[in-house]
């Protein structure tokens, strides 16, 4: 079981929630995580973040852990790690 600390940028904190989830081991990835919080943070999280469930494709959200951006749904998750979760940025 992975235990991971969520931190959602500012302007989406009453999307996420903040704090600790844990992960049952099978799941300890980012894809997990995402069904995780599909569950617990409700309908709002799913069409603010993931497009397709099935999928797990995120939209609009860089996902980055421990500092580095990650785009694979299946990176792996591991205790203590920090997952934080930024709405990206356009413009020109």
């Amino acid at each position: 079981m992975a235990r991971v600390t969520v931190k959602p940028f500012v302007s989406v904190r009453d999307i996420f929630g903040e704090g600790e989830v844990k992960l049952k081991a099978e799941e300890s990835t980012i894809g997990g995580l995402l069904k995780e919080l599909s569950k617990t943070q409700g309908e709002k999280f799913k069409k603010q973040v993931v497009i397709d469930e099935g999928k797990g494709t995120v939209k609009f959200y860089r996902i980055v852990v421990n500092g580095r951006q990650y785009n694979d749904l299946s990176t792996q998750l591991n205790d203590g790690d920090m997952v934080e979760f930024y709405p990206a940025m356009a413009g020109g």
